[in-house]
């Protein structure tokens, strides 16, 4: 008699050993596919991060390239192509010392400077792909660190494509065609132009190649705040609103309240509305003097003295006016003074109240209410 039971309980087990073989062949296939795909994503992830690094120490170039540009410390010429390597660019201190020049995707890193015009300079960093060898063509992603870094795309050579960057690089022909980046190069972009980011700003450090960098373009006002340690001052005309401490003075002077120097010597008019004290030698074109006038020696082609002049020699080509003169040695055409003391005396004309003369006066005209010792 057939044991219908126990067939079935054979077939079951024949059923559930090729079901299981079954599921390990489905559980093989999926695992390749699965194991496949996570292989590519992590050849991805690996390519886009290696992609990132470069566009990061590129962005750093072009900024080192940018430094150097503004800084104007070497001349770019027009139309050839100044070519810079890392290495270089750290050694002049534009580039952070102690980083990596490795590129993480097998390119070799150069920074060139191309002027277009005299306003423009456009300073690419370049990872170029090396010879006989093929870079993977990933686009970088922004990130931090990161600005306008993109790639020359195969099939548009023209451009350098990345996120937020179309730039046109047909116009490198010429003297800059060496120069131009070939397709699947990395470029990281940064232009200058000399009228925004060169000549509006006043540089601190002298620029014998560019010195109108060290000019101002326009009045500089200081608020209130002082000019400390100046060497020299050149200057067309100084007007001043309260006193002046100066060792020595060569220009036309206006001095709206005291001045104090060692030595003070003008080419022009010298006008004081203060007092002036000069421990050395005044030497004046003209000098009008609102206040009182103390100094070793006074020389000028003709002076006017509202207070007191005291002066060991004071010498006046043409006309001396003073309210009270004092002085050792004076030498002029005419004298018109309230009260004159002096050692030695001589001019064509003196008109005056009082001349009092320690030795002696010579005098061709002397029109006066009082002499005592002429």
């Amino acid at each position: 008699m057939l044991n219908r039971y126990a067939y079935r309980k054979h077939f079951a087990r024949r059923t559930r050993r090729g079901a299981s073989l079954l599921e390990v062949g489905l559980v093989a296939v999926i695992g390749v596919v699965v194991i496949t795909q996570l292989s590519t994503l992590a050849s991805v992830h690996a390519n886009k991060r290696a992609a990132q690094l470069d566009a990061r120490y590129l962005t750093d170039l072009a900024q080192a390239g940018r430094n150097l540009v503004v800084g104007q410390a070497q001349v770019i010429v027009t139309g050839t192509p100044l070519t810079l390597t890392p290495a270089q660019l750290e050694a002049a201190g534009l580039l952070e010392g102690g980083r990596t020049s490795q590129s993480a995707t097998g390119r070799d890193y150069s920074v060139i400077a191309l002027r277009r015009s005299a306003n423009e300079v456009v300073v690419m960093a370049r990872g170029a792909v090396r010879a006989g060898e093929t870079a993977p063509g990933t686009w970088p992603e922004t990130g931090e660190g990161i600005a306008r870094v993109g790639i020359v795309d195969v099939n548009a050579p023209n451009f350098v494509r990345g996120p937020a960057l179309n730039y046109d690089l047909s116009w490198m022909t010429g003297g800059f065609a060496a120069a131009r980046p070939a397709p699947g190069d990395l470029v990281a972009l940064n232009v200058v132009r000399r009228d925004q980011s060169i000549t509006p700003y006043l540089h601190r450090t002298q620029n014998s190649l560019f010195p109108e960098l060290n000019q101002m373009q326009t009045d500089l006002d200081m608020g209130g705040n002082n000019i400390l340690n100046a060497q020299t001052i050149t200057a067309d005309t100084i007007d001043l609103r309260a006193d002046l401490t100066a060792q020595s003075l060569s220009a036309t002077t206006t001095v709206h309240g005291a001045l104090s120097a060692g030595s003070l010597t003008t080419t022009g008019a010298l006008s004081v509305g203060g007092n002036l004290r000069v421990s050395g030698n005044v030497e004046a074109m003209t000098g009008v003097f609102s206040g009182d006038v103390n100094a070793a020696t006074v020389a000028a082609t003709s002076g006017q003295f509202a207070n007191s002049l005291t002066a060991q020699d004071l010498t006046v080509t043409q006309g001396l006016i003073a309210i009270d003169l004092a002085a050792d040695n004076v030498v002029t055409d005419a004298i018109t003074s309230m009260n004159a003391t002096t050692r030695h005396l001589t001019g064509d004309l003196i008109t005056t109240n009082r001349v009092t003369s320690s030795t002696r006066g010579d005098f061709q005209t002397l029109t006066t209410g009082g002499c005592s010792g002429c």
